[in-house]
């Protein structure tokens, strides 16, 4: 989770151009942003080694598993 001066969650650093917002930071707890069907899938594609399945996770430059 990356909460971002605008306002903007995102799934993390990667996302830049906020090219995929779960949430806004100032109209939503962490809680409920982190709760969300969004997050929730998130995790589940991680969990599962599918993560490669979202176009953001494609572009990660960070080692699985560090």
């Amino acid at each position: 989770m990356f909460l971002k001066y605008n306002g903007h969650v995102t799934i993390c650093c990667v996302d830049d151009k906020d090219e995929v917002i779960l949430g806004v930071w100032r109209k939503q707890t962490p809680h409920s942003i982190w709760n969300s069907e969004g997050y929730k899938e998130i995790r589940r594609l991680h969990a599962s080694g599918t993560y490669y399945d979202m176009a953001m996770c494609r572009k990660c430059y960070l080692p699985v598993g560090a």
